[in-house]
């Protein structure tokens, strides 16, 4: 049997006809990765392996603009589907499409951005165009499989790109629409089993839940993350909303997250620790209480010992600052006696 052979047929045209990809490559798994039928990549059957998980509710009636032509989605399943093409009749700049607020539902962008010189422009005009409830689907290539994004001043590399993408693309995203949620899908090509991120991001958690809520279980790696506005609640802000939306998408998908509560500074038994115990006691959650040794009181001592789920962390030994002047104004502050402070020299 030739190694090299896909592990399953095209999901997108169902050929098992396999060819090398640009360059003559394999994929990173040394298969064939290009579809001769339909010309589908790695990236292409990925997405689609996600687009037949997403709720119609979500794409039937829906208007999409995808730019750059490809068959990772089914464009027979929207209500309007545009496609603008580099050099082509209808090519519109991503960066600036000088299109109406808000007039897509969908905007698709498989490896275009990393041909332009300002991806972040691009990404926030696709936001743009997206409007409230709008969702923006984004694959950049191997950000799973390096580190850090590498920015040239000018086309670089086989396919002339601006940028090489790493593993920080999903921050350098969320910094650059920080009204949007967030969703990281990770999934392998069902024909060759390599890896790769399709981003997602909207204003609308809701539609963004409802994805990862349907991608998880079926073996696709999936991360929501909210808006920054939720991501650096003050005082006046929902400071569980975060908390609460990731439990909630837990319990969308069947799933009961372990916890575990820790109580720091710990000294003494007042009412506050007495009221935690008997809310971890009634739920079965495990607590541990970060202790400080010197400032421990005996009624501490015996109270833990009746209670054996509790788990103790040595929390330092006396707390106090013993940093000098100095040490302060260059290194904070510093819990632990200098050999000369403590006279063992």
């Amino acid at each position: 049997m030739d190694s090299t052979a896909p592990l399953a047929p095209c999901n997108i045209c169902g050929s098992s006809d396999f060819g090398l990809g640009p360059i003559g490559r394999l994929s990173n798994t040394k298969r064939l990765p290009v579809c001769k039928k339909c010309g589908a990549l790695e990236r292409h059957r990925i997405i689609r392996k996600i687009f037949n998980l997403i709720p119609q509710e979500l794409i039937r009636g829906r208007k999409a603009i995808q730019f750059s032509h490809d068959d990772s989605l089914d464009h027979s399943q929207f209500a309007t589907y545009i496609v603008s093409e580099y050099g082509k009749q209808y090519s519109l700049d991503i960066q600036n499409t000088f299109l109406p607020d808000g007039i897509f539902d969908w905007v698709i962008s498989n490896h275009v951005i990393n041909f332009v010189p300002d991806d972040i422009a691009a990404i926030k005009e696709m936001a743009r165009i997206a409007g409230e409830h709008g969702i923006i689907l984004l694959t950049v290539g191997g950000s799973n499989s390096r580190y850090g994004t590498t920015r040239y001043n000018s086309p670089t590399g086989h396919h002339n790109a601006y940028y090489v993408y790493g593993s920080d693309f999903g921050d350098r995203l969320k910094e650059s629409v920080p009204d949007c949620s967030i969703l990281e899908l990770v999934a392998t090509d069902p024909s060759t089993g390599t890896l790769d991120i399709v981003y997602l991001y909207s204003r609308d958690w809701g539609a963004l839940r409802k994805i990862a809520t349907v991608a998880a279980p079926k073996n696709i790696y999936a991360r929501l993350t909210p808006p920054s506005k939720f991501r650096n609640a003050t005082a006046d802000a929902p400071v569980w909303a975060e908390l609460e939306r990731e439990l909630k998408l837990w319990q969308d998908m069947g799933r009961t997250p372990k916890m575990w509560i820790r109580d720091d500074d710990v000294s003494r038994v007042r009412p506050s620790l007495e009221a935690l115990w008997n809310v971890c006691d009634k739920h079965n959650t495990p607590l541990s209480l970060a202790v400080i040794p010197s400032k421990c009181k005996e009624k501490l001592r015996s109270w833990v010992m009746e209670r054996p789920q509790i788990t103790v962390l040595q929390h330092g030994f006396d707390h106090s600052n013993h940093a000098t002047e100095n040490e302060i104004e260059n290194d904070g502050k510093s819990e632990f006696l200098t050999p000369f402070q403590a006279n063992w020299l």
